[in-house]
């Protein structure tokens, strides 16, 4: 038990404490850049920076905005995201530019979804359109966008809304 724990602690990665607010927002890092966290419900979480002042949200996807550190936008239109939009993770409350906090990388999490409605067994790429959003993958462009993942629907999820999904390969 110690040797594992003594492990987790060298590769950046924890258990959350319970009573942990993974939505809380912070002016200053409070810990390192790229940590992730291993809530007990099964969900992961990452700390991380966020930049570019569009307005974020609980259930926003969040991109790569460095290729050196763990800096993510909701902005794909004219902020930092790195070219091919890959997902980083699901904003959990509503950021503001330059603020720290987490986002959740693994688990089931509430995804705004933009375009048509979806239904369960959708699979969901990150909107390359509209910020802080996923959307229901082509399958005819598939091979073009696959870094581009950010779950599968497990529900039907309204146009323009928020729902349920299970992300996959975002750690």
């Amino acid at each position: 038990m110690i040797a594992s724990l003594k492990s987790m602690f060298e590769l950046g990665t924890s258990r959350l404490s319970k009573g942990t607010d993974v939505t809380r927002i912070d002016a200053s890092a409070r810990h390192d850049l790229g940590h992730l966290a291993f809530g007990e419900d099964g969900k992961v979480y990452r700390y991380v920076k966020f930049v570019d002042a569009i307005a974020y949200a609980a259930g926003h996807v969040c991109v790569l905005a460095s290729a050196t550190t763990w800096n993510v936008t909701n902005d794909k239109s004219g902020g930092s995201a790195l070219a091919g939009l890959e997902c980083a993770g699901i904003a959990l409350a509503v950021q503001t530019a330059n603020s720290f906090g987490w986002i959740q990388v693994a688990g089931i999490a509430d995804v705004l979804v933009t375009g048509a409605a979806v239904i369960a067994g959708d699979r969901l790429v990150v909107d390359e359109s509209a910020d802080g959003a996923a959307r229901e993958i082509v399958y005819t462009t598939y091979a073009a966008i696959q870094e581009r993942n950010v779950g599968t629907a497990l529900a039907t999820i309204a146009a323009a809304g928020t729902g349920k999904v299970k992300l996959a390969g975002l750690l």
